[in-house]
């Protein structure tokens, strides 16, 4: 049930824009994309202590791509007023949110089934209350130098 929950709380981020979150008060969340590749987010991944599994979940209309043009961002902002970042983890159980960075090509090209098996992902980032705070809200691909501390994989490099 939390994870379906958590599935509804992510998709109502995505709907949202930053700018209209921020005059309510609310949290942000937002994803830059500084590569010269077309990229698709996929959110949704809950890591507790008791579930480390960090493989793509499933596609559903609870759980969707959303696609970022190269060298553009996407504001994935609360809908009206969000709950802050502390609330929404302690009533979701979780410590950790996953967010996979694939590239969109593979995305258009490959059955989802494919990609799972393969694990055909640029980039994932479990990032925490804290690295949020940190990071103003804001991730980035490629990974800056700001976020080399976050939990990543592959690992931050130069």
């Amino acid at each position: 049930m939390k994870k379906y929950i958590l599935r509804s709380v992510l998709c109502l981020l995505l709907l949202g824009s930053c700018d209209s979150c921020l005059e309510k008060g609310g949290e942000r969340l937002c994803l830059e994309n500084e590569s010269a590749q077309d990229i698709s987010v996929l959110l949704g991944g809950i890591q507790t202590i008791v579930d480390t599994d960090t493989l793509l979940p499933d596609i559903d209309n609870l759980n969707l791509l959303h696609k970022i043009p190269k060298e553009k961002q996407r504001d994935m902002g609360g809908v009206g007023r969000m709950a802050g970042w502390d609330e929404m983890f302690a009533y979701l159980g979780i410590d950790t949110m996953r967010i996979f960075i694939l590239a969109t090509d593979t995305v258009d090209m490959y059955d989802w089934n494919i990609i799972q098996k393969n694990y055909n992902i640029l980039q994932r980032y479990d990032v925490s209350i804290e690295d949020l705070r940190y990071l103003n809200g804001c991730l980035y691909y490629p990974p800056i130098s700001t976020m080399r501390d976050i939990r990543m994989w592959p690992p931050y490099s130069k």
